[in-house]
Order: C-alpha cells, then sequence, then structure tokens
C-alpha cells in the first residue's frame, strides 16, 4: 500500500499491507458514535466512523519498513503495519477465496524503536501512527473498493478522491485477489492458491511457503523444475539460498518426510558444493532414513570440506564437525 506520511515520514512512500491512504485526516466533529461491530458505519454526509475493537477481528498479517519504492527513505524510520479484517469477511474468503460485500480491512501504522528495557536487537511496536481503512461496498462506492485514512484524533474519514486514486489503481493492478495484497497474507495465500482466485493478471514469484506446499502436496521431483524456473528468472530469489533451503530441508525430516528431505538436501549440494553445513545436512537425512552408507559418505564428506571453508565462523565449524563425527560413531556402532 502507498502513503505519504505527512505526519511521521515527509516524502516516504511506505509499503502496507494491503491498503493506503493519501493523508492521515485531521479529527473531524461527528454526532455519530464509533461502530464496536465490524461493519463498515457512516455518517449521514457519507464519512466512515472510525472502527473500533477491530483488534478483536481477525489478524491477516504484519509488515515491518516495506516499500513499493526501491528509491524511498522511509526505511530510516521503518514503520510496522498490522492487518485486520472482519471476521465474518474472514470466514467467506476462506470457504470462497473471494472477499464478499461490505468487506472492511483495518491496517494500523505503528512507529518502531530499537532501544528499550532488554531489546539488544531488531525493532518492536511503539506509537500508533494511524490507521488506513479499506473498505468493498458496491451500492456505496461506483469503483466497489474506497480507501480511507485516520490520524490518532479522527474519529471520521471520507473517501479518497476521484474513487480510481492512485491507490485504488495500485491495489486494482497488482493485488493479488480482488483490491487486497494477498501475496504478503501467508495463510490467505495458501487459500487462494486452493481456490484459483489470483488475478492471472498478476504475477507472484515463487516463495519459500508455496515452495514447501507445493512439496508437501506433489514431492519434490515434481516441485523441483518449478525451482529450477526460479533460478532461472529471479536469480535473487530468498529460496535459492543455502540457508533458507537447509531449514526447508529439517522442516521435512521433522515432519518424517525424509525422502523430500533428502532431495532438498540433495539440490543444496549440488548448488553449494563446497559447503560442508550442505554436506552435513544431506547426511542427516540419509542417517534419518537408514541409509548408512550414504550417511557415512556425506558425513565424512563434510569433515573434509571444513578444512578448506572459509564462509562459516569457527563456532559453526566446530559444530558441524561434531555433529558429523557424532554420527560417524553411532554409525560405527551400528555395524
Amino acid at each position: 500500500m502507498k502513503r505519504v506520511f505527512l505526519l511521521v515520514l515527509v516524502s516516504s512512500f511506505l509499503v502496507g499491507m494491503g491498503m493506503c491512504a493519501k493523508y492521515l485526516q485531521p479529527a473531524t466533529a461527528s454526532s455519530s458514535a464509533p461502530s464496536s461491530g465490524s461493519g463498515a458505519q457512516f455518517t449521514p454526509d457519507g464519512r466512515l466512523i472510525r472502527p473500533e475493537g477491530y483488534r478483536r477481528w481477525a489478524y491477516v498479517s504484519s509488515g515491518f519498513g516495506m516499500s513499493y519504492n526501491p528509491e524511498a527513505g522511509g526505511n530510516g524510520a521503518p514503520a510496522f503495519t498490522n492487518v485486520f479484517v472482519a471476521p465474518e469477511a474472514y470466514d467467506f474468503f476462506q470457504a470462497h477465496g473471494t472477499w464478499p460485500d461490505k468487506t472492511m480491512f483495518v491496517l494500523e501504522i505503528y512507529g518502531s524503536s530499537s532501544h528499550g528495557s532488554i531489546n539488544q536487537k531488531g525493532s518492536y511496536q511503539e506509537s500508533l501512527v494511524g490507521l488506513d481503512v479499506e473498505v468493498k461496498d458496491e451500492s456505496r462506492f461506483p469503483d466497489k473498493w474506497a480507501y480511507f485514512g485516520f490520524n490518532n484524533s479522527a474519529k471520521t474519514s471520507s473517501a479518497m478522491t476521484p474513487g480510481k486514486n492512485a491507490c485504488w489503481n495500485c491495489h486494482d493492478q497488482n493485488a493479488a485477489v480482488e483490491h487486497s495484497f494477498v501475496q504478503f497474507y501467508p495463510e490467505l495465500l495458501k487459500v487462494a492458491y486452493a481456490k484459483g482466485t489470483i488475478k492471472p493478471s498478476v504475477h507472484l514469484a515463487m516463495g519459500m511457503a508455496r515452495l514447501e506446499e507445493l512439496i508437501q502436496q506433489q514431492g519434490w521431483e515434481k516441485t523441483e523444475p518449478a525451482y529450477d524456473e526460479v533460478k532461472r528468472t529471479d536469480a535473487s530469489s530468498e529460496i535459492l539460498k543455502e540457508q533458507p533451503m537447509n531449514l526447508l530441508g529439517y522442516r521435512l525430516l521433522s515432519a518424517s518426510k525424509a525422502q523430500e528431505a533428502i532431495g532438498v538436501f540433495q539440490r543444496v549440494v549440488k548448488d553449494y558444493p563446497l559447503s560442508p553445513n550442505a554436506c552435513d545436512s544431506l547426511a542427516d537425512a540419509y542417517f534419518a532414513a537408514g541409509n548408512k552408507e550414504k550417511a557415512a559418505e556425506y558425513s565424512r564428506k563434510a569433515l573434509e570440506l571444513l578444512g578448506q571453508d572459509t564462509t562459516d565462523n569457527a563456532q559453526r565449524r566446530a559444530n558441524i564437525e561434531k555433529a558429523a563425527k557424532d554420527r560417524l560413531l553411532k554409525l560405527q556402532a551400528s555395524n
């Protein structure tokens, strides 16, 4: 979602997780009380009343310092965004893969901090900046979806104009399902794939969650061509990196899918032939599958590569060495 944070991040476009507001509007007097339900409520003159109680709705996802614009400077003070959707709409999406009329999303924007209490690394949410709200109402809005922004004190907000504004166009062109950025909502993305509701015009790069889902459904052998396609078309993809693939292999191993884990680890060894950790992980999978010969082979290979390894730190090398030697001792004892 594109937005200009006039109150906090001047001239920086930051992505939220699926909605955008041109500005966070100032407080406006209203005779209507805020709604405590999950449906959008409007004043007689058509302004959206600030949603209340949305934190009890279905939590969809969060983002941190995201931006559509690679040149945006907002990541110097990155914001957290948390997305909630009315529970009735969430249930409908689970069943159909689309959003019913009267759906309302609320995206809350929090400033971040990295220094406080016992925190030493990373960032946490601190101060509420405002809300972005997206409403689907086919009878009220000629273009079905409308976008609203609230600062901390605003009680009502008018819809962004014109109807097909920059936010509307961005969602229309880039959102995976209707006007929602389901590509950033991991659990709902699974539903959209299963229901076949992702817009044909939107190309979604293969992510680790999708790769793992395909392996679970059809096995590594049938999934590997999709991995090859990613390697051919998107060399910077996260799924091509050694560590995420290594973790994927261990998740498969813990799910009692040793053969699929072996396939993944074999691919990691192929792509990273000088990695002692890749060989040690493959040895782990062979050991779990009861293939003692291969487990011993790749344990020895890991130890051999440690002598020329310049990538891993001393502690990591020591851990790999211990794991490989311990495995070899277990193999010897079982013979």
